[in-house]
């Protein structure tokens, strides 16, 4: 017997450019709220960025295809911003990014200096069934990668374990907390 939520559940949300981050020397990964159908983003000129225009190449990243490499002929100056924007991409059941989602700030991360980044809050002994967590904040002018930023702290004036903090690239601009 059917149960009660037994329904069409059709995918009619837009896909959205959620962030940029660095891959190589000239090179990003743009990174989508899910996973673009891998024709639709094949093309170079579906990519461009105000200067460096249109990039060389543009790769989507298989498996889950919800990244996409572009190489570009220029490479990014520092303190720099960079605005990507895409066009014509759509997902798996033909829904197309809608413009007002289609653009993603990108900036050559730098290494914080002291006191650029700061502990603004922790929740070190949750509710039963919730998480511990930090929140950082960005006091600078900088942009930074998270994944270049290692989180450790003491035990009875011994070190814990050191964590990385986001895995993979997490860009950190200024004013931003995380």
């Amino acid at each position: 017997m059917e149960n009660s939520v037994r329904t069409m559940n059709p995918d009619n949300i837009s896909p959205e450019l959620v962030r940029v981050t660095p891959h190589q020397k000239n090179s990003v990964i743009l990174h989508f709220s899910e996973a673009m159908h891998p024709e639709s983003g094949r093309s170079a000129s579906c990519y461009h960025s105000g200067e460096l225009g249109q990039p060389l190449y543009a790769v989507p990243v298989e498996s889950f295809f919800d990244k996409v490499v572009l190489t570009l002929l220029q490479s990014f100056i520092e303190n720099k911003d960079y605005i990507f924007t895409v066009t014509g991409l759509y997902d798996c059941t033909n829904n197309h990014i809608d413009p007002q989602n289609a653009e993603a700030m990108y900036t050559v991360p730098v290494r914080p200096g002291p006191d650029e980044i700061v502990i603004n809050e922790i929740l070190f002994n949750p509710f039963p069934g919730g998480v511990d967590f930090i929140e950082l904040f960005n006091t600078s002018t900088s942009t930074f990668n998270l994944n270049q930023l290692i989180l450790g702290g003491m035990t009875d004036g011994k070190p814990d374990p050191a964590y990385i903090v986001s895995p993979e690239s997490y860009l950190l601009f200024p004013g931003e907390y995380v």
